[in-house]
This record gives C-alpha cells, structure tokens and sequence, in this order.
C-alpha cells in the first residue's frame, strides 16, 4: 500500500517532467554559455500515454520499466527451471512509449473497487509489478496531458492511470487454467482434498454451508507443479515457503461447493483480502450468488461484496493471504488484462493429465445430468435455509 506521506514527498518534488533550479548565481554562465538570469529554457515535457476511449480506465507502465522474459522452458521441475523461465532483461531498443496493463469501462472497474476507490487499483498495480515490494507510485494523466499523483482516496476517473517504480521490473505472469482429464486419483491429491475439508469442517469458505460434497478448490492450479507454486508462494506472500511444500499442500486449497468451485476455477471468482478477512468478488458478469448461480434462481445472498472468512480462522494450514492475492490478480487479469500478448508471459503448466485429475474425487467440474447444477442449488438453498432457522433459534433462545 503507498502510503499518504509518500504521495506527498513525491508530490513536493514534482512531475518527472520538470527540471530541477540551478544553483548558480545571477549573471553566471553554464555550460551553454547562457547566463543564469536569462528567461529560462522551457522544460522538456514527456509525452504522456494516450486515451483511446472517454469512457475508459486505462493501467500502463513505461515499457522502459517493464523487462521481458526471455526464455521459454520446456518444462519446469526444480527451482532452478523456474529462475530460467523468470529471467528478464531489458526491451531491445530504446524502449519508448507504454505498455497497456489494463483497460475496460470506468463504470466496470468501479464495480470491484467499492469503498477503496483508488486504493484498489494501487494495490492491483503492485500486484501486477511489484507484489513483494511494492516500490512504485500511481500517478494519473488528465485530458491536458497533466500528470499528478493518485491519493487512496481519490474516486477512480476514465484517464490513464501510470505505474512509476525506481527500477525496472518483471510483470506477474499469467495462468491459463488447462481442462481437466480423467485419470484415476489417489495419494498426494486425496490426501490434500481430506486435509482441506477436515480443516474446514466440510464447511464451504463462501457459503458458510456444511456438505459432504464441498470441492477442493486449488488457488494455484496443481498443473503449476511444485517449484512454480513455491516460487509464487514466496513472491505473493513475502516469506520463505515452508520446507517441502508441494502443490497438494493445503495451503493452496480452499473447501468450495462444485458450482463455485467452477467460477473460481475459471478466475471468475475471486477473494480480495480485506483487514484481516476477504471479500468475494464476481468476475462473471452473470450476477452469482453465493452458491454460485444466477440470483434469480434461488433466495440467497448475492456473492459479489460477501464478506468471506475462512471456516477455522486459526489453523496453521489455512492459505496465506497472498495465494489468494495472486489468484485474485489472475481474475483481474482475466477480465481487464492487456498484456497476455507478451512473448513468454504465460506461467507454464504441464500439459499432461497428472494426478488428482479423476472425476472419482470430488474434484471434477462437470455435472453428470442436465439439472444437476440446478439441483444441487436447491439442496445447497435448503442447507442455508436450515443454517438460518439453527441460528434465529439459538438468538431466540439466548435471548430469552
């Protein structure tokens, strides 16, 4: 988060574009051999990035700031592959002009952003830059080509907002979740679906409803492999691993029921870290609820804004809030990124069938009859029917 004591240092010091007072004297020559007290040379003024449409938000970054990857690696297994498949280097040439991060509606943006307003796209930015150190600054240009640093506070506007950071960076890579296959399942993957659940209480993290159903959700897609998913883990949450940690570790999985599970599967689903809790945000555009269906379907609550804690909040096997940071950036990604066209951006996944993919685990995505999706809603709705009466009757009674 950038801090308001920092805007307003880099405030004092003025636009990038400026130039600086010359310490000479009245009367003194430079090295042009103008005199100090001659009118002023107009300072040089960078051209800013441009807007292509007045109703939209843009989200670029200097392509002098941004590296490239320069490797694509066959296949990554140990940690050593994943620095191969990080390495970056500077854009050939001189690097001029800007590169479009995101881009949509103002009035799409603001549907996610909420109460944080622009505090939202700082932290999206750092997620897209800088997410271990989030060194950069947000800086917006308006009509005139004026630029100005953002506040927390400030209401999102449809201009091109600009991430500044002291030194170049690597952008986040992108994930293409693959579809699954049908081999069988057994160790590593059932033992993280019985740890997940177990540690949950069969209890669906959105819904807060208890099924012997719930689906295992992977915040990192277990194709990433285990030296990937480290490397993200150390990235996204700031600290070392823990030894030994694999892609089946509890610590990427989240118990959800199957309809959710497939949005947030997809990246259409995310939760937002939020003081301590989350918040569930609908990337979907089909205006879920909180068992993931379309509202008008049952009378439960919407999942877009639901506050969401997890069901053990003190276990020590719950997901760091950066793993759902980096998933959540992925649905940011999905629905508003500009830059999947870059070479080698993508984050590699196997392309094999691997364990954990059967249909036999209750990991599977698809509905083996034409109503099925609609049935379990109703049954999910009658579970949170029951929830609500348990709990009016326990207040009831408290209360007496």
């Amino acid at each position: 988060m950038v801090s308001t004591r920092s805007q307003e240092k880099a405030k004092a010091s003025g636009s990038s574009g400026g130039r600086k007072k010359s310490g000479r004297k009245k009367g003194e020559k430079g090295k042009s051999g103008r005199k100090s007290g001659a009118p002023p040379l107009k300072p040089l003024k960078r051209q800013g990035p441009r807007r292509r449409s007045p109703s939209h938000l843009y989200l670029c970054i200097q392509n002098s700031s941004a590296l490239r990857y320069t490797h694509s690696v066959p296949s990554i297994h140990h940690r050593e592959d994943v620095l191969t498949a990080y390495t970056a280097s500077a854009r050939p040439g001189n690097g001029q002009g800007y590169l479009d991060l995101l881009e949509g509606e103002l009035a799409e943006f603001e549907h996610f952003t909420g109460n944080e307003h622009s505090q939202w796209l700082i932290d999206v930015a750092h997620g897209l830059c800088d997410p271990r150190h989030k060194r950069g600054l947000l800086w917006v240009w308006d009509s005139n080509g004026q630029d100005s640093l953002v506040n927390p506070g400030d209401p999102l506007r449809a201009l091109v907002y600009e991430y500044r950071v002291p030194v170049p960076i690597r952008l986040t890579k992108i994930s293409h979740r693959q579809s699954k296959s049908v081999t069988d399942t057994l160790g590593a993957g059932g033992t993280m679906r019985s740890d997940v659940l177990s540690r949950d209480g069969n209890c669906c993290w959105i819904s807060g409803v208890k099924a012997l159903s719930l689906i295992k959700s992977h915040a990192c897609p277990k194709r990433m492999g285990n030296a990937q998913s480290s490397f993200i883990y150390e990235e996204f949450t700031g600290t070392a691993p823990p030894p030994g940690l694999t892609i089946y570790n509890p610590r990427f999985g989240i118990s959800l029921s199957r309809s959710v599970d497939f949005y947030f599967g997809l990246y259409r689903i995310g939760l937002k870290p939020s003081d301590g809790l989350y918040v569930a945000h609908d990337f979907s555009g089909e205006n879920l609820n909180i068992i993931g269906l379309p509202v008008p379907q049952f009378l439960v609550p919407v999942l877009h804004g639901h506050p969401v804690s997890p069901p053990n909040p003190v276990s020590p096997i719950n997901p760091p809030a950066g793993i759902l940071w980096w998933h959540y950036i992925q649905c940011v990604i999905s629905k508003f990124g500009c830059y999947k066209g870059q070479r080698n951006i993508t984050h590699y996944e196997e392309p094999i069938p691997m364990e954990d993919d059967s249909d036999l685990d209750g990991d599977d995505d698809d509905f083996s009859w034409p109503t099925a999706q609609f049935d379990r809603g109703r049954m999910m709705t009658k579970r949170i029917e029951q929830e609500t009466e348990k709990m009016s009757e326990i207040a009831n009674w408290v209360n007496a």
